[in-house]
């Protein structure tokens, strides 16, 4: 969460920035499944920042990546990355 605190301060300092909000899945089960997980896990996130810091929706971009960006075995996360418009 201080991560989460850090990235919406700056997101409301700077109405330029934009937040990528990705969320993984390991390759178990069928592609379009992982997909949806996916997606659903970056959700969980940007929602909690629209609840818990206000930020401004048109400031946040999901992504359901799936299984296509593995990093180790189990590769259940949610990554986010700050980018300038």
């Amino acid at each position: 969460k201080p991560a989460l605190s850090v990235a919406s301060q700056l997101l409301k300092d700077n109405k330029n920035f934009v937040l990528y909000i990705e969320g993984h899945t390991d390759s178990t089960g069928s592609l379009a499944a992982n997909n949806k997980v996916s997606l659903t896990r970056a959700n969980i996130v940007k929602d909690f920042l629209l609840n818990e810091y206000q930020v401004n929706p048109e400031q946040l971009i999901t992504l359901g990546l799936g299984p296509t960006k593995p990093i180790a075995d189990k590769n259940r996360r949610v990554t986010v990355t700050l980018k300038i418009k």
